[in-house]
């Protein structure tokens, strides 16, 4: 079909270029309402499945919805009555198949003769429809992710917020990621010198490099620090390069990494502390008994009673010296017994314990007021009771800003009903009462940014809800603060040791000593000799050997920590094969004690002393009828 307008030579130019450009040429006469169309070039046959002479036959008008339909009368009829070109629009075609096909069209109205000639240029734009949706799709699902995240999701463009989800908004303390968004970079960290580096990483990732996650220190809303690990990459957005980070929170991770790190520094003391322990109670026990025997022999070996009082007096004060050396080394061993290591405790001695570690820094605050007597014992890891004791103290010491005589900390111990109750209370600032109720949260601190982690109280209430009792908290600003502690009572009747009974009163029997500390193995031997048989063994292994293969002893006193073969181990293997000695067995130590020996304490087959022992409880020990 001829073209109307153009001569022919610069038609065929035209339509050449038209189809090389892959566009669909039609052209429509426009005679009053009349419509006819009289061009189709073979890219408009190809879209829309018809030959050019179907098309001819065809109304224009016919091939588009009826929904369109009115629309585009109308809009013809308007560029036809004020000779402006109509401009590019989108519409839609019905093709043979009667699929509905989206086209984008460019028309231009053209006058020739009595006509007026609308000449469309149509392009199909499925493909970029289907592109566009799935763009809408991926940016829906995108969106729909990043607000149900938990994790910071920014984006960042010529150095500000072009994006950002609620989980970023709350992460710095904002009502909504638009308060967010609002707010400067620069704002938004705490050290001007980070927001710098900030801004050249983001220039780096802009230029094509991949930089590992960075932690800052970001400002909260509220002022506070708030410790971000932040990773960065770089994206298009609205087709503009940006970068897109993906933030959280580390605070607690770096407060729960300091508490390992201080629990681990723990253990090492622990452990230290059981071998030096160990290593001073062995010469220390050897020490008393010496000293006990020669506080004995003092009386008939000395006739001056001025030398005699004066040796006496030396000898009482090196006791005192080796009492206290033996008291220090009995706090040692609270710290290295195991985490989750229960046993019947006094609490009086493990609060007293508490505060002598604490004392130092409490007494520097406040006077301190220790009020209470004595009460049942609890079930409890002393080393954990203490530490919360310990905290508690602290935390009654920080309550005061600066020292004065006015300070006071009163420290209480009670029994109610089944329970035992310590109190520590003091007369400092207090606690606000909307903190009051969060005191025990993990990471909850009133104290200054670096003063602590906001784990001790939260601590606490852990350990001592693992001993079945309660932790509360009673404050008002300026009236001070009272913490209570809460613990069943034991069951148990008593902690004391056996006591010893006269030696008269008990038959001569024949007594086992075995001890790889030869002077400790000799100093037993020394005492329990006065009044019963003792054979002396500093061999783990030849004891085991002389005891399975030769006359059974009336009871055995058996190191715990020894070479080769530890008491425990030498007491179950000697009783596989000699079942009496069930009965018949002290265990003796110098560190601590473990969950084995416990079990073994419990059911009742076995006794156990700490070194140093005082000679009565020894005897009585190994008096005891097997």
């Amino acid at each position: 079909m001829e073209l109307p307008v153009a001569p022919s030579e610069l038609s065929a130019t035209i339509l050449a270029a038209v189809e090389r450009a892959g566009l669909g040429l039609t052209i429509v006469r426009v005679r009053g309402e009349h419509l006819e169309r009289v061009y189709s070039n073979p890219a408009f046959c190809q879209l829309t499945g018809y030959s050019a002479a179907e098309l001819a036959a065809i109304a224009p008008i016919a091939m588009v919805p009826p929904d369109e339909a009115a629309r585009l009368r109308a809009m013809l009829q308007r560029f036809q009555a004020d000779g402006q070109h109509p401009p590019t629009i989108e519409s839609r075609v019905i093709v043979r198949s009667g699929e509905v096909v989206p086209v984008e069209v460019s028309m231009a109205s053209v006058p020739h003769g009595d006509s007026a000639y609308t000449v469309s240029f149509v392009r199909d734009i499925r493909e970029r429809d289907a592109t566009a949706r799935a763009l809408r799709e991926s940016e829906l699902r995108f969106r729909t992710l990043a607000e149900a995240s938990a994790e910071s999701i920014t984006v960042i463009a010529d150095r500000r917020f072009v994006y950002a989800n609620p989980a970023a908004a709350r992460l710095l303390g904002f009502d909504s990621p638009a308060e967010l968004m609002a707010r400067p970079l620069e704002q938004l960290l705490l050290d001007p010198a980070e927001t710098r580096e900030m801004m050249t990483r983001v220039g780096r990732v802009l230029a094509g490099e991949t930089l590992p996650p960075r932690e800052y220190r970001g400002r909260h809303k509220d002022g506070s620090a708030v410790v971000m690990e932040i990773s960065t990459s770089r994206v298009s957005f609205d087709g503009r390069p940006a970068t897109l980070s993906f933030g959280r929170d580390t605070s607690e991770r770096r407060a729960w990494e300091a508490e390992l790190l201080r629990s681990d520094r723990l253990a090492a003391l622990g452990l230290l502390a059981a071998s030096v322990a160990h290593e001073i109670n062995n010469p220390l026990t050897y020490l008393h008994l010496h000293l006990d025997r020669l506080r004995e022999l003092v009386p008939g070996a000395v006739t001056d009673a001025e030398v005699r009082r004066r040796l006496e007096d030396h000898l009482a004060a090196a006791r005192d010296g080796a009492e206290r050396v033996r008291t220090i080394v009995r706090e040692l061993l609270s710290v290295a017994r195991h985490d989750h290591e229960a046993s019947r405790v006094a609490v009086g001695e493990v609060l007293d314990t508490a505060l002598r570690l604490a004392g130092p820094t409490l007494r520097e605050r406040a006077e301190v007021v220790r009020r209470g007597g004595e009460v049942p014992p609890v079930r409890a890891n002393p080393g954990r009771l203490s530490q919360v004791f310990v905290n508690l103290a602290l935390n009654a010491a920080d309550a005061f800003d600066a020292p004065s005589p006015d300070n006071r900390v009163e420290i209480a111990i009670a029994h109610e009903g089944d329970q035992v109750v310590v109190t520590v209370a003091d007369n400092g600032r207090g606690i606000a009462s909307e903190d009051l109720e969060r005191v025990f949260e993990p990471l909850f601190t009133t104290k200054l940014a670096g003063q602590s982690t906001g784990l001790g109280l939260s601590i606490c209430r852990g350990i001592v809800a693992e001993l079945g009792g309660s932790i509360t908290a009673a404050s008002q600003p300026g009236g001070g603060t009272r913490m209570t502690v809460r613990l069943p009572a034991a069951t148990a009747t008593s902690l004391a040791p056996p006591a010893a009974a006269p030696a008269a009163a008990t038959p001569r029997r024949r007594i086992a000593v075995i001890d790889d500390d030869v002077l400790v193995a000799r100093s037993l031997a020394t005492l329990i000799d006065q009044a019963h048989e003792v054979e002396t063994f500093t061999s783990p292994r030849a004891a085991l050997a002389a005891l399975v293969d030769g006359p059974a002893f009336d009871h055995v006193l058996c190191d715990v920590n020894m070479p080769g073969l530890s008491g425990p181990e030498l007491y179950e293997r000697l009783c596989e094969r000699r079942p009496e000695y069930t009965h018949r067995f002290t265990l003796i130590t110098g560190g601590a004690s473990t969950p084995r020996i416990d079990a073994m304490i419990e059911d009742g087959r076995l006794q156990l002393l700490r070194k140093p022992c005082d000679p009565g409880t020894i005897l009585a020990a190994v008096s005891r009828a097997g």
